[in-house]
């Protein structure tokens, strides 16, 4: 983003349905749903508390989703019931104790740096179980640092940092303990999701918790879903989540959806991930994105991922863009001028600096040639 962008933040709340007290409660018939009279489902201040007796799984789950505003979405049929005595515990330590062995993801929102805790947003649960029934103890959030090996059949993923990330933590019963962040059970569950899921927005949540796990294993589904997804809002998460990867592999989907890709927002996302990729394979596509897209916000941010990447095969391009009709491509051309440090433009440069009519991009000039000459 140039020197006149801005970032506006949103901030979201949920309500929370709460109507009965931890003990000795009587409620509202519509807490109870589907369970029995003498079973208690309900949701206040974040805590859960669940009592039932042989009630249908199912049937528990749509309540706790409905209670809790946690997006509980079953990829399986469940014909079985649940026993259980829960009593003000956090929302995702009493689903880990609900669903006991049975495969889920659970994806968190919020700062994964340690500040804030993550807010369960989605829980995904899946056929099959693995070998492992103890209860869970309570999760604690914590930021990526180090991995060890799971001596159980638990898969746990955090990764990213910062004030907006997405946390993908996939159990698997037993205890809740850190795997490496390139876990085949975790990594596999996302792609599924990405792939198979019907909801566009739990799409999205999968391409970007991909992109966080990133390498290698994270290309394939992401390169799938950007080239076919229908949702454009998915193509975009995709190509976050390929830039992200850092990997050589994610630059050919990318490039194909910044030149070929109809909304502007997903070309614009590609544009920016192939930046990401720091791979003079980008440079091309990029370089063709400057020149001839008909959206200035594309061509600004291509020019912007030319600069970040750093390659003299940039300069001419760049240096046709500064002729561009918009002044923000202009000046993030400069910038990108002065980030890849050649010669070569230094004369344009200082012309710019001295006779472009938008001062931001006199401004970006001169300080583009500034830093040429420095470096010498």
């Amino acid at each position: 983003m140039n020197a006149r962008g801005f970032v506006a933040a949103i901030a979201a709340g949920l309500l929370l349905d709460g109507a009965l007290p931890c003990a000795g409660a009587r409620g509202e018939a519509d807490a109870r749903d589907s369970a029995s009279t003498r079973d208690l489902i309900e949701v206040s201040r974040d805590l859960l508390t669940v009592r039932v007796e042989s009630s249908p799984l199912q049937s528990v789950l749509d309540v706790i989703a409905r209670a809790s505003g946690v997006s509980i979405r079953v990829h399986a049929t469940f014909g079985e019931t649940v026993t259980t005595d829960l009593c003000g515990l956090p929302v995702d330590e009493g689903l880990r104790r609900i669903l006991g062995s049975r495969s889920a993801v659970f994806v968190y929102r919020g700062d994964l740096a340690g500040t804030h805790d993550p807010e369960l947003v989605e829980v995904h649960v899946y056929p099959g179980s693995a070998l492992g029934s103890a209860a869970v103890p309570p999760v604690q959030p914590r930021p990526a640092v180090a991995w060890r090996q799971p001596t159980d059949s638990v898969g746990d993923v955090e990764s990213g940092s910062g004030t907006d990330g997405v946390l993908a933590r996939a159990s698997r019963g037993g205890e809740d303990r850190p795997v490496p962040a390139r876990s085949a059970g975790v990594t596999g569950l996302l792609n599924q999701a990405l792939g198979h899921e019907q909801d566009p927005s739990a799409r999205v949540r999968a391409a970007r918790a991909l992109g966080r796990i990133g390498g290698d294993e994270a290309v394939a589904p992401l390169a799938a879903s950007i080239a076919t997804d229908p949702d454009p809002a998915v193509r975009e998460a995709a190509a976050w989540g390929l830039g992200k990867t850092w990997s050589d592999g994610a630059v050919t989907p990318l490039a194909r959806a910044l030149l070929e890709d109809q909304p502007l927002f997903v070309r614009q996302a590609a544009a920016q991930a192939l930046g990401e990729t720091w791979s003079e394979a980008a440079v091309d596509a990029l370089a063709l994105a400057v020149s001839v897209d008909a959206r200035r916000s594309v061509r600004e941010t291509a020019a912007e991922a030319l600069g970040k990447i750093g390659s003299p095969k940039a300069v001419e391009a760049l240096v046709a863009a500064l002729g561009d009709a918009h002044s923000t491509v202009r000046e993030s051309a400069a910038a990108a001028l002065g980030a890849i440090g050649s010669r070569e433009a230094l004369g344009v440069l200082i012309q710019i600096s001295l006779t472009d009519r938008d001062h931001w991009v006199r401004r970006s000039a001169e300080g583009a040639a500034a830093k040429i000459l420095g470096a010498d």
